[in-house]
């Protein structure tokens, strides 16, 4: 569904944990502590850093109007995945840079029309919108966000647009 090009924002899949048991100027010696998966020969190393997670990401909460002037889209699932549903966490293409931080709430629209499975992605949904659902974000980066389904009437989709509440 998403070009596989260098501005599509791709899926990271953890492969595991490591400690660094033993380095020199060149080297280091890794014990994985727990493996997710295959650990493979071009994989990297990220400090880990144990995120702070909202106290309310599985409480529903519909209040506050939606600010439909601050909306982004879903990118996509777990494992790049194109649909979610309840306690399912997903990608957003908006982050702390567009206003956005752990705990905020999101209304969940797509358009009646169904132009997402048209394959316009980018444009504009047309009207009416149909709410499918609530979020709230989890964690952010500068331009995407990492939040949490809370509520839905079906799946939700990549595509779908995502709607802050004030």
């Amino acid at each position: 569904m998403f070009a596989t090009d260098h501005t599509t924002p791709r899926g990271v899949h953890t492969a595991g944990w490591v400690r660094i048991v033993a380095s020199d100027d060149g080297r280091s010696i890794a014990a994985v502590e727990h493996a997710c998966g295959p650990i493979l020969q071009g994989d990297y190393l990220e400090p880990f850093t144990a995120p702070v997670v909202p106290s309310n990401i599985t409480t529903p909460d519909s209040t506050g109007d939606p600010d439909f002037q601050s909306s982004g889209r879903i990118v996509f699932g777990d494992d790049e995945h194109e649909s979610a549903g309840i306690g399912d966490f997903v990608l957003v293409d908006k982050g702390a840079d567009q206003g956005l931080a752990a705990g905020a709430r999101l209304a969940i629209y797509r358009s009646v029309s169904m132009w997402w499975l048209q394959g316009l992605h980018g444009k504009q949904p047309e009207l009416p919108l149909a709410s499918v659902g609530e979020a709230v974000v989890v964690t952010t980066a500068p331009t995407l966000s990492v939040v949490r389904i809370t509520a839905g009437r079906g799946a939700v989709y990549s595509g779908d647009l995502i709607v802050p509440r004030k």
